[in-house]
């Protein structure tokens, strides 16, 4: 003899909720935001190649002992 379930067999979901969201559109989906990434990235590295950032220009003002420079 079975055990009575819960919830009859007839009444069960057999299906997942239809959202219309499979497998193939989540690939695809993550397939279309991952080149469109590539894309930005590859923009990026070509600007940054066309137009370099400008150096930082800072003068170094170091003081140098005396003692090197007095003659015996």
């Amino acid at each position: 003899m079975v055990a009575k379930a819960s919830t009859p067999r007839d009444t069960e979901a057999t299906q997942a909720p239809a959202t219309g969201v499979g497998p193939r559109i989540m690939v695809r989906a993550f397939l279309i935001i991952f080149a469109a990434g590539l894309v930005v990235l590859a923009v990026a590295v070509a600007y940054l190649g066309a137009f370099p950032p400008s150096p930082h220009v800072q003068t170094i003002e170091k003081v140098l002992p005396n003692d090197k420079f007095q003659s015996h």
